[in-house]
């Protein structure tokens, strides 16, 4: 068999393959009131697939992921990992959701 990697992980695993080609995404999905800026959640997390176009100092396939807190729960936990992990603040509209 084939050794799997990071880099052609899509090749190899059809769920991955099927969602980044959008072919398992609902109609709902274009639709939803919570894919926007303004999120009712404490922290939203996601891959950051796109941070070379911003720092391409970093390796997104490194583990790279996107956060944005939206509450002050939100900070209080972000603050109490933040020594665990590695950040970078960016400007929001680098990062919008939609």
């Amino acid at each position: 068999g084939h050794k799997k990697s990071q880099i052609n992980l899509y090749l190899y695993e059809p769920f991955i393959k099927a969602y980044c080609s959008k072919l398992v995404y609902q109609n709902s999905c274009y639709k939803c009131k919570f894919a926007c800026d303004d999120r009712i959640s404490d922290i939203t997390i996601a891959d950051f697939h796109n941070i070379e176009k911003i720092d391409p100092n970093i390796d997104r396939l490194s583990g790279v992921s996107m956060y944005v807190i939206t509450t002050q729960k939100g900070n209080e936990l972000f603050k109490s990992i933040s020594n665990e992990i590695i950040k970078k603040t960016i400007d929001f509209s680098l990062i919008r959701f939609t």
